[in-house]
């Protein structure tokens, strides 16, 4: 992928995340940057699947809270526009510091170089090949829509023109799609139903005018805000083809009109002269999390207690974190765990 750079709408400016314009000089952002990356050296173990580490149970305040209590006010203001992007949306102030850390921990299994120049690492074969090679050792049954899951000394699972029988069950979908279908358990529904999620949204556009080859995140921070349904990045989804995404995200109120009013805005500000929306948006439900009160009262203890309580399973973005990695690793772990 290409590096990421930061734009900056009032100005127009374009740069690498560590070097923005701040109040804190250069040896200020080397320590920070130093002292910050030995922080995430806790959090990087492969071996420490999902939120089981016990310290994310006392990581439960808001991340600005944090940055700002470990004099890393600039790491903020560099990093967090890119991991908005990636996760939280307009939801910066609100997140808990152990989902901000989880997340910017994959920065530490790149090298010195490319954390400093955000030239992040991607499968060649993209995530679809992936997922190709898994699906080759399995049966698929594909476009079914679960009715019901039935659990007892086997488990039942139904749809609208077949019934499977199992002897475990391993969901990997949004637990929420869970207690609309299975006989959960009260201790299931309990947990489940503090489960928090936001909406973000993916528009593909052909845009003339624009740099070849550009990952752009846009400047958002506490002191400039973005309104919730403007694009926080945009990405040429091939080099030189001209097609792009935007990535916003959105709340109860916004409309796909909204969305592609302010991709036209910034597109305008980026120095682009025409946009052609290429389909209907994708849409979907996003970074499914707790609060800060559940984190505190140990959640996700209580949630690694229901693994194998009726032959059920939770792989998700949920128990793991987001992105392709924290997810294999957690199937793998619980893989070791019980099979």
């Amino acid at each position: 992928m290409p590096r990421v750079q930061v734009f900056d709408l009032a100005t127009g400016k374009v740069s690498n995340p560590f070097l923005v314009e701040s109040k804190y000089s250069l040896f200020s952002r080397l320590w920070q940057l130093r002292k910050f990356f030995q922080e995430l050296d806790k959090y990087t173990r492969y071996s420490d699947p999902g939120y089981i580490n016990p310290a994310y149970r006392g990581m439960n305040e808001s991340s600005p809270h944090w940055f700002n209590k470990q004099g890393l006010n600039f790491i903020r203001d560099a990093l967090m526009p890119i991991a908005n992007v990636a996760q939280f949306g307009h939801l910066e102030q609100e997140a808990s510091t152990a989902y901000v850390i989880r997340l910017l921990a994959l920065l530490n299994r790149c090298n010195f170089l490319k954390k400093l120049v955000l030239n992040m690492p991607q499968l060649q074969e993209g995530n679809q090949e992936l997922w190709n090679r898994l699906a080759a050792n399995h049966n698929l049954f594909l476009g079914q829509t679960i009715e019901r899951v039935s659990r007892g000394q086997t488990i039942l699972v139904k749809t609208a023109s077949n019934q499977w029988e199992f002897e475990r069950l391993i969901w990997t979908a949004p637990v929420d799609d869970f207690l609309g279908v299975a006989d959960a358990s009260p201790e299931e529904a309990e947990i489940f139903s503090r489960v928090r999620t936001i909406k973000r949204a993916v528009i593909t556009c052909k845009v003339e005018g624009l740099p070849a080859n550009i990952f752009y995140v846009i400047r958002n921070t506490l002191s400039q805000p973005l309104p919730t349904s403007y694009p926080l990045a945009i990405y040429e989804v091939d080099p030189g083809s001209k097609i792009y995404n935007f990535y916003p995200f959105m709340d109860e109120t916004t409309t796909v009109e909204e969305l592609e009013s302010n991709v036209a805005d910034c597109v305008k500000k980026l120095g682009g002269t025409q946009v052609t929306v290429m389909g209907q948006p994708l849409i979907w439900k996003w970074f499914s999390h707790f609060s800060a009160e559940d984190l505190k009262d140990g959640i996700y203890q209580r949630l690694e207690m229901l693994q194998g309580n009726q032959n059920t399973y939770f792989a998700n973005e949920m128990t793991a974190g987001v992105s392709v990695p924290y997810g294999m690793e957690y199937a793998a772990y619980l893989v070791e765990r019980f099979f």
